[in-house]
């Protein structure tokens, strides 16, 4: 098998769980997060998933299912991983801090899309591939996050996957 596989790492030091019963057939890893904001504890769910290539609909469906019914439980995620949809644009929108899906007009897109759509969640990272594509989604229901490429990597960079893991809310 070529590629795949999923990694979510958290220091020892941050409140966290694993999730296993939100996770799916799919490569997919849930983890909950807990943090402090103004004296107020809230946790956040974090999901890393591979969806490989060719992009199947059924395990997309599969995926984006288990995603719409996690998300009736949940307020703040972030799902990050490779989606494999290479034909959809995400266009940038300077306004919004987030990307606009076009050329998505098939099952696979309008899939997604529509996911997103009906669970409020947008996708934002906007750095593109050596192909002028982007197949690694950052989808988030939190408006504030800012995706940028690292400073420091820590192994050889992969054009078609270039490392967009530096999150900032």
């Amino acid at each position: 098998m070529d590629g795949g596989g999923v990694l979510i790492a958290v220091s020892r030091e941050i409140p966290s769980m694993r999730m296993s019963n939100w996770e799916t057939d799919c490569e997919d890893l849930w983890v909950n997060i807990g943090y402090r904001i103004n004296g107020s504890y809230s946790t956040l769910s974090i999901c890393a998933v591979y969806l490989p290539s060719p992009p199947r609909l059924e395990q997309q469906r599969v995926f984006v299912d288990n995603l719409d019914s996690v998300l009736n439980h949940i307020d703040n995620v972030i799902v990050m991983g490779d989606f494999n949809l290479n034909f959809v644009d995400w266009e940038f929108n300077d306004d919004c801090n987030h990307t606009i899906p076009t050329n998505y007009n098939n099952d696979l897109g309008r899939c997604l899309v529509d996911c997103l759509s009906m669970n409020n969640l947008y996708q934002f990272n906007h750095i593109r591939n050596s192909h002028g594509r982007t197949l690694d989604l950052a989808l988030s229901s939190l408006q504030c996050l800012n995706v940028s490429q690292p400073l420091d990597l820590l192994s050889k960079l992969d054009l078609h996957h270039p490392p967009n893991c530096n999150i900032r809310t």
